[in-house]
């Protein structure tokens, strides 16, 4: 294999490529048909907003809604970009 293929091979890595022999993965999404109509409506809604980053408001929002969800402080949330980043912390 070449450098250069080598390289592009290490791009490939996908949190499944961790798991180990009856370990669970959690790095692939798993969804029915199609997203309930509440979730559809609240996507339309923010369309406009697709070209630009979630704000430091949308980001507390977003903790605030998960604290009072599972009734507990904010300062016991944290967002991650998915299961496999929690697992390298």
């Amino acid at each position: 294999m070449t450098d250069a293929a080598a390289g592009l091979d290490a791009l490939r890595h996908h949190g499944d490529a961790d798991l180990v022999p009856g370990g669970r993965d959690f790095a692939v999404n798993v969804r029915g048909d199609a997203p309930p109509g509440w979730l559809r409506e609240r996507l339309a809604a923010r369309v406009g907003d697709l070209a630009a980053y979630p704000g430091g408001d949308d980001d507390e929002a977003a903790v605030a809604a998960v604290a009072a969800r599972h009734g507990v402080g904010p300062e016991r949330v944290l967002l991650l970009g998915g299961a496999s980043e929690g697992f390298h912390l």
